[in-house]
């Protein structure tokens, strides 16, 4: 078929052919319109109920793939138009996803690196590095973060935790501490350079709930050889038997991953002789009686999975590193949190790209994952970060993530009781 412009009027068989590719982001299940463009987008196949959605004209262009089978190449309809009215009244996705940071906003160029945590009172924190000028590792300037008092339904005016145009600072590593206070760990970019290259280490305090923050306190001294390293990503955690504080923290690029701790909350800190060759990005979890779960990123994790040690005297010493077969990914962050008995896992679940973010649980220390979660199938930058508690009640938990729109984080809400599901098609 040779290409063509078609006007028509739309009849339900061009509805169900046109979804996929009419495409409107951010919708809910608030309203019956809403809930059908969701179900006809949300998984990139079409469903009749899209005939239902009222809509005018619409303007496709389709052309053969050479084997005598139309395809949509654009399509653009008269609804289109409408959609502004109708993300009025849709206030999250069918998912039940809000975006917490949007790319663009403040005239912040992009979003990365996200991080979350829920302080005792409840209050969800969300953290991310704001890039200014583009996505880049170098753009990074500040940490930004967010509040929400309900549970990730709505969030506060966005401020920030820490950095200037002076000094740039990344990798934002919460620490939610038993007594209320929050710390706040990062790497300074003090020379401007990207993210390989960092001049020290600083933590930050808020003792109101995240509402402010103190001024910077320069712990480099303490890190010793992990001087200068980039903390997690993620949130680290505060042992629940010692309220011990753990970071993990790289050099470089698959150099060397480090343990630090600090067992006066967060005042002065060490870091332990023993590191983690040819490791990167690393996320903690405390599996109670001072059994502690690392989790680390390397370079052949899409072939062998993600490399593991495990402590058993709170972070102290570690075993040799081992790799989870079960835990293959492209080559990327992973998060991990550990209650309700339970350990969970996420990260892009894919060999060959950032796509298919996944959340797994461990019913057993991480030793094996019983069931998996989908919560997002398109491509992203494939960072993610998990609530160390569960969300709305003791049956949800919550996770902050990379969006499939370039530069934007977004958070949902999932059930801790999955068995193979696919959240993205829930509705």
């Amino acid at each position: 078929m040779a290409h063509v412009l078609l006007y028509t009027r739309m009849a339900r068989v061009l509805c169900i052919l046109m979804c996929s590719w009419c495409h409107v982001p951010a919708f809910a299940w608030m309203t019956p319109e809403c809930q059908n463009i969701v179900r006809s987008t949300c998984v990139g196949h079409c469903y009749p109920e899209l005939a239902g959605v009222p809509c005018d004209d619409i303007r496709c262009k389709i052309s053969s793939d050479g084997r005598d089978q139309p395809k949509m190449e654009h399509c653009n309809c008269s609804w289109n138009a409408k959609m502004a009215n109708l993300l009025a009244t849709c206030d999250s996705r069918a998912d039940g996803s809000v975006t917490v940071f949007g790319a663009g906003e403040a005239n912040i160029s992009c979003f990365r690196i996200p991080a979350i945590v829920r302080t005792v009172k409840g209050t969800l924190l969300a953290f991310a590095e704001a890039r200014h000028g583009g996505c880049g590792d170098g753009q990074v300037h500040q940490i930004a973060v967010r509040r929400s008092i309900d549970q990730g339904k709505t969030w506060s005016e966005l401020t920030f935790a820490a950095g200037s145009d002076q000094l740039f600072v990344g990798n934002p590593y919460p620490i939610a501490m038993s007594g209320g206070d929050v710390a706040l760990v990062f790497v300074n970019h003090t020379h401007g350079h990207g993210a390989d290259l960092g001049s020290g280490n600083g933590v930050i305090f808020s003792r109101d709930d995240g509402i402010t923050w103190s001024a910077p306190l320069d712990i480099s001294q303490g890190f010793g050889a992990a001087t200068g390293s980039l903390p997690g990503p993620g949130a680290g955690i505060e042992l629940g038997a010692s309220h011990r504080m753990l970071v993990v923290s790289h050099h470089g690029a698959y150099v060397n991953d480090y343990i630090s701790y600090s067992d006066d909350r967060g005042t002065t800190w060490k870091t332990i002789g023993q590191t983690f060759p040819k490791m990167d990005e690393a996320t903690l979890a405390d599996l109670g009686g001072g059994s502690v779960l690392l989790n680390m990123r390397h370079r052949a994790e899409n072939t062998k999975g993600r490399g593991v040690a495990r402590s058993q005297d709170g972070g102290l010493s570690w075993s040799n590193i081992t790799y989870d077969s079960a835990l293959i990914g492209p080559v990327c962050q992973g998060s991990m949190a550990a209650f309700n008995g339970s350990v969970f896992f996420s990260n892009p679940a894919s060999s060959s790209g950032r796509d298919h973010l996944t959340v797994r649980r461990s019913d057993d220390g991480g030793h094996t994952w019983t069931a998996k979660l989908l919560i997002q199938e398109g491509r992203s930058a494939g960072y993610s970060s998990l609530v160390q508690g569960p969300v709305l009640d003791d049956n949800h938990g919550g996770i902050l993530y990379e969006s499939t729109a370039a530069g934007s984080v977004d958070f949902t809400v999932f059930p801790l009781n999955f068995q193979d599901r696919d959240l993205t098609v829930i509705v």
